[in-house]
């Protein structure tokens, strides 16, 4: 996973969200000085519930099995759109960039809030 850290770098984590959230949230705690983020204090209230209960519906339950499907299927046509815009001869036959950048930006917004969701329902779920 790529993760933006401030000031212009990109970070590599191994490991889902919620593996990253302990680990940034493990690094603050160790920085002398430094409050945990707000985030931070929502994945230690997650992480808090009891063992056993999962505080999800069925219905949750089905959307985060499927979840990791439709982000794969977001990621590779977030992929194919990318290489079609770079693509020169859409420049060269008159295709329209705009559109397919548009639609590009859609997917990478609809990629986005399904990782947010994958989280939020990973961590209510204690995984």
């Amino acid at each position: 996973m790529l993760v933006l850290e401030g000031g212009g770098r990109v970070g590599e984590h191994v490991g889902g969200y919620s593996d990253w959230l302990a680990r940034r949230e493990r690094q603050r705690a160790a920085a002398p000085g430094k409050a945990p983020a707000k985030g931070a204090r929502a994945t230690r209230a997650a992480s808090a519930q009891p063992a056993g209960r999962d505080g999800l519906d069925a219905a949750e339950r089905r959307e985060l099995e499927a979840l990791p499907e439709r982000i794969e299927q977001l990621e590779q046509r977030v992929q194919e759109l990318g290489e079609r815009l770079s693509d020169p001869a859409l420049y060269r036959e008159g295709g329209d960039p705009t559109a397919l950048n548009d639609e590009l930006g859609a997917a990478q917004a609809e990629l986005e809030r399904a990782f947010e969701r994958w989280a939020e329902l990973d961590a209510r779920g204690g995984g």
